[in-house]
């Protein structure tokens, strides 16, 4: 049922997104593009678990910060594109970030010492598209804005590890991983203010709920118009996920309840 609600709402968005930019084109306003990329730095704090078969359940604190992750990071990618007429905003990104690497060490005395070796990988995939309303508030001056919104934000986490562990002359090898998916109904508010005729400040809220038992995001920044398609400026961002798929018996078990924040520098294209 959940499934057949979110496909509901995202084919509903679709049209309506497709519908506007008709009606808009039939009654001659004209729309505005843009798109964008940038660097990001995040750290991540929290909790995480899942059930790997033959072992049993991993349940284990996340404390990263933004060098931990980038020494980590094997690829990244990460794109943004929106259009407006002034009335309607229509927003869609991407992003994509695959984590790695081969630790290795000694085990304490208190699960009978011995060595590990480790090979693991950490992918995580989000999509999200938003249809919002820029003429709910624009002040006299056209320098202020807020613009309600609403969509969908799609996204999976997909682990997998594989450990051998030496004890003595005995070498357990354990190999397992999780993969898990979900989508979740967006609604938040985005508040522009435009400082100079280069210079533009936006900050924007929202939450979600559906496929995750909830999600919480803030992002704030400004952006400079540095050539006459080509907008830069620095970012902060904030995100609240708890993720909850099965009980901890399950081999599917996945939990996911952690903070992810952090700075960025965005680049954005327009016309």
């Amino acid at each position: 049922m959940r499934k057949l609600l979110i496909t509901i709402m995202i084919t509903v968005l679709t049209i309506f997104a497709i519908g506007l930019i008709g009606t808009s084109t039939a009654n001659a306003k004209k729309w505005h593009y843009g798109i964008g990329t940038g660097i990001r730095f995040m750290n991540v704090e929290g909790d995480e678990g899942f059930n790997i078969s033959g072992f049993g359940p991993v349940l284990t604190e996340i404390d990263l910060d933004a060098s931990e992750i980038s020494d980590m990071m094997e690829t990244a990618i990460g794109l943004g594109v929106f259009a407006t007429d002034g009335t309607w905003m229509i927003k869609a990104s991407f992003a994509k970030i695959k984590l790695g690497g081969e630790p290795s060490g000694s085990l304490p005395a208190g699960v009978g010492g011995g060595t590990f070796t480790a090979d693991f990988f950490y992918e995580i995939t989000t999509a999200q598209f938003t249809l919002g309303y820029s003429s709910l508030y624009r002040s006299a001056d056209m320098k202020f804005t807020i613009t309600p919104f609403a969509g969908v934000r799609y996204m999976k986490h997909d682990i997998g590890a594989e450990l051998d562990i030496t004890q003595g002359a005995t070498t357990i090898a354990i190999a397992g991983g999780v993969e898990h998916n979900w989508t979740d109904f967006l609604f938040g508010t985005s508040i522009g203010y435009r400082l100079s005729p280069k210079l533009s400040w936006s900050t924007q809220v929202d939450v979600g709920f559906g496929g995750s038992e909830g999600t919480y995001s803030f992002g704030s920044g400004l952006s400079w118009k540095a050539l006459k398609h080509v907008s830069i400026g620095p970012s902060v961002f904030y995100s609240a996920i708890e993720v909850v798929n099965g009980i901890v018996s399950d081999s599917d078990f996945y939990y996911y309840d952690a903070n992810e924040f952090g700075a960025a520098i965005n680049v954005m294209f327009s016309w």
